[in-house]
C-alpha cells in the first residue's frame, strides 16, 4: 500500500469556507416584534376565560418584510381588568406630565409577564421615564478506468479535477445561500410561548383588511378562512418572550457543513482533505429521518492534487435527548467518485460503491435549527474489493 505524505495545502479548504460564511449569512436575519398565532391555538384560546388568555400562548414570529399592520388605537386597560376603579388609557410616561398615576407598556422583550397594572408616581423630569418602542430586530435571547500514465493523460485529468473542483464550488456557494436563507426564516425565528395582557389587541389579516379584537373579547366567529391571527409586539402592554418550543424535526429537513474526510486513490494511496457536504430530505418522527447527502472533498499533497465526490441515502436516527444536547448515529450508501494525480500521487479517475457510518451530535440552537457534529468512518469498493476503511469528521447546522 502506498500512502502519500500530507503537505500544506495552500487552496482554500471547501470545509473551512462552508464554516465561515454560514454564521456570517445568518447575521442578516431581519425579523419583527409581530407574532403569527396559529389557528389552532386560537380555536384553544377562546376556550379559556377572559383573564386567563393571555398567560401562554403559542405563536411564530414574523418577517420585517410581512405585509404590515393597521397600528391599534391607544389601548385602555378595563376597570374589571384591573380589579376594580376606574379604566386606565395607556400612555408613556414624559416630562410633560409631571405628576402622572396611572399604566403604561412595558418594553417587548423577554421577562416576567404583565398581569396588573404597573403603577408609577412621580413628580418633576428627574424621575420620569420615557417607555419607546422595541427595535425591529430579533428578540434577545438569556448539505472506472484505466490508469494513464503519459504527460498528455495527466494534463487531461488535471482539466478533468478543475472542472469538477469549479462545478462543486459553485453548487456549494449556491446551497449555502439557500441553507441560510433557509436558517433564517424557519430557524432563526422564535416559536414558542409568549405573554401578553388578556386585552391585547389581536389583528386578524385576511383579504378584507386588518380587523382588531381585544384577546378577551376574542370569538370565534370573529375568525375568517382567510384570516391570520396575529400580536404585536409592541401594542397593549407589551409582550413577554416565555421560552422556546423544543427542537421540531418531523417534515423538510435541510443541513449544511464542513470538515475533513479521507479519500482513497489507485495503488491503494490515501489522502485527507478539507470537505463541504449538504443533505436533504425528510424526518418522519422525532428521531428519524431519510436524507440525500452529498460530500465534496479537495486538496494538494505529495505536489498533486485530488477531488471526491460522495452522493447517496442516509438514514439518521438520533433517539437520545439529554436536554439540548441530541445524540444519535447515521448510516450511508451511495457512490463515489475519486479523481486525483500530479507530483507523487497516483493518476485516478474511478467511480465506486461507498458506503459508511457514524455517529451525530445534535445541539438544539432554536425550535427548528440544530449545530451537528459528526464523525465515522467510510469505505468504497475499489476494484472487487472493499477499500480501507478512513476517518471523517464535520460540523454544520440542520434546519428542520
Amino acid at each position: 500500500m502506498v500512502v502519500a505524505d500530507s503537505q500544506p495545502n495552500r487552496r482554500p479548504r471547501l470545509g473551512a469556507v462552508a464554516v465561515l460564511v454560514i454564521p456570517a449569512l445568518l447575521l442578516n436575519a431581519c425579523l419583527s416584534t409581530s407574532y403569527e398565532v396559529p389557528r389552532d391555538e386560537v380555536e384553544r384560546l377562546v376556550q379559556l376565560p377572559a383573564e386567563q388568555r393571555g398567560k401562554a400562548i403559542r405563536a411564530v414570529q414574523r418577517f420585517s418584510i410581512s405585509r404590515d399592520l393597521t397600528p391599534a388605537p391607544a389601548w385602555g386597560q378595563p376597570a374589571d381588568v384591573a380589579g376594580g376603579g376606574p379604566a386606565v388609557v395607556a400612555a408613556p410616561v414624559t416630562g410633560a406630565s409631571p405628576y402622572y398615576t396611572g399604566w403604561y407598556p412595558n418594553y417587548y422583550g423577554w421577562g416576567h409577564p404583565y398581569y396588573g397594572p404597573q403603577l408609577w408616581i412621580g413628580g418633576g423630569s428627574s424621575s420620569v421615564e420615557t417607555v419607546g418602542p422595541a427595535g425591529s430586530g430579533a428578540p434577545r435571547t438569556g448539505a472506472a478506468r484505466s490508469p494513464v500514465g503519459s504527460s498528455v493523460g495527466s494534463a487531461l485529468g488535471k482539466a478533468d479535477r478543475d472542472s469538477a473542483r469549479a462545478a462543486a464550488a459553485i453548487l456549494i456557494a449556491s446551497a449555502i445561500v439557500i441553507g441560510a436563507a433557509l436558517a433564517v426564516s424557519e430557524g432563526a425565528r422564535y416559536d414558542g410561548t409568549v405573554a401578553v395582557h388578556p386585552h391585547h389587541p389581536v389583528h386578524l389579516l385576511g383579504d378584507g383588511g386588518d380587523r382588531i379584537v381585544a384577546l378577551d373579547e376574542l370569538q370565534l366567529g370573529d375568525l375568517r378562512d382567510d384570516a391570520s391571527v396575529i400580536l404585536e409586539g409592541t401594542e397593549g402592554a407589551g409582550m413577554w418572550l416565555r421560552g422556546r418550543a423544543p427542537l421540531n424535526r418531523p417534515g423538510f429537513t435541510y443541513s449544511m457543513g464542513g470538515g475533513y474526510s479521507g479519500l482513497q486513490l489507485r495503488q491503494g494511496a490515501l489522502v485527507s482533505g478539507g470537505s463541504a457536504e449538504l443533505g436533504l430530505g425528510v424526518f418522519m418522527s422525532d428521531w428519524l429521518g431519510l436524507l440525500w447527502r452529498t460530500q465534496f472533498i479537495d486538496g494538494i499533497q505529495s505536489g498533486g492534487d485530488y477531488v471526491g465526490i460522495r452522493t447517496g441515502a442516509e438514514v439518521q436516527a438520533i433517539p437520545v435527548a439529554l436536554g439540548r444536547l441530541h445524540l444519535g448515529g447515521y448510516g450511508s450508501l451511495g457512490y463515489e467518485f475519486a479523481k486525483a494525480g500530479g507530483g507523487a500521487l497516483p493518476f485516478t479517475n474511478d467511480d465506486r460503491l461507498s458506503f459508511g457510518g457514524g455517529a451525530v451530535i445534535e445541539f438544539e440552537w432554536t425550535t427548528r435549527l440544530a449545530v451537528y457534529f459528526r464523525y465515522g468512518l467510510q469505505t468504497a469498493l475499489v476494484g472487487s474489493d472493499t477499500g480501507t476503511w478512513m476517518t471523517g469528521g464535520s460540523l454544520g447546522l440542520t434546519v428542520y
